[in-house]
């Protein structure tokens, strides 16, 4: 649906993006790393998504030391690929207007910590007067993007409205 929404007729042969559906499968983080190390290695893979992370954890995602270990094992799959880890993260339950961007995941404040970057979405709420005066369709969803950076320049926020399957900035 992407390739078709961005017109493009046939993926890259060189840059082609590959699904790993771990739906129904259980399986330790020791033996994913494994195998994705052992199935990548000689591939030249760029980037790893998960989503969401919690789907890939073991223990409570409150549990610090089993995050610390969990985190490290995803920084191992990173050097041993050469590769850039990008998870999916939930919000705390309850409104996060208020929450400094690095304090709005759920769980341990590792995951913050451990973090080079963070782009945070939070859902922007319009009102059916709003939506109306701006031609804004029920199926949109609008939100304000926020960052968080290590070594390098913080980006400004923006908006972006989601039209499936795009987000387009606003």
């Amino acid at each position: 649906r992407l390739y078709d929404a961005l017109q493009i007729e046939e993926p890259s042969k060189e840059n082609p993006i590959q699904v790993i559906n771990l739906r129904g499968t259980m399986e330790t983080i020791e033996g994913l790393i494994s195998k994705l190390i052992t199935k990548y290695k000689e591939q030249g893979v760029d980037v790893f998504i998960i989503d969401p992370i919690y789907k890939f954890m073991e223990q409570d995602e409150s549990n610090a030391q089993y995050i610390t270990f969990f985190l490290g094992r995803l920084e191992h799959l990173s050097h041993e690929l050469n590769a850039t880890i990008v998870f999916s993260h939930h919000h705390k339950k309850g409104s996060s207007a208020d929450i400094s961007v690095i304090d709005r995941g759920s769980g341990s404040g590792i995951f913050a910590r451990q973090a080079d970057a963070i782009m945070d979405l939070n859902e922007l709420d319009m009102d059916e007067d709003f939506r109306e005066e701006n031609g804004f369709e029920d199926s949109w969803t609008a939100y304000e993007i926020e960052y968080v950076t290590r070594e390098f320049k913080r980006p400004k926020s923006l908006k972006v409205i989601f039209k499936y399957p795009l987000h387009e900035i606003d």
